[in-house]
């Protein structure tokens, strides 16, 4: 249709399409060592496919989810917290702080005393 070009905003992503950031995803989660920690928060992992990006990887990794998902084996994960996201980081903070060691924490303004 002339002049209705742009009937859909450039930044949205369809259904199908490679998403501009999602090379970037990949780039990261390549990236990712046995000495690193991954935390997945809120998500059901039907449209980004979770699961299939991160089974393998050598690191730790935790899921936060307030429900199941029919796309997520949370038993892929060393931590599964269902719970909301508010309740569930102090939790997180607790993990990550043990995960980093108490001295790597202060340079994140974490009190490892208090996790």
């Amino acid at each position: 249709m002339p002049g209705h070009r742009h009937l859909v905003p450039a930044h949205v992503v369809l259904f199908g399409e490679v998403a501009p950031l999602y090379l970037l995803l990949r780039k990261t989660l390549g990236s990712i060592g046995r000495d690193d920690l991954l935390i997945v928060i809120g998500t059901q992992g039907g449209v980004v496919r979770i699961d299939d990006l991160v089974w393998a990887l050598p690191c730790k990794k935790v899921l936060n989810n307030l429900h199941d998902s029919e796309h997520i084996d949370h038993q892929n994960y060393d931590h599964y917290l269902k719970m909301p996201a508010a309740e569930a980081a102090s939790r997180i903070v607790e993990i990550t702080t043990r995960h980093l060691g108490a001295s790597q924490t202060q340079n994140f303004g974490i009190d490892a005393k208090s996790a």
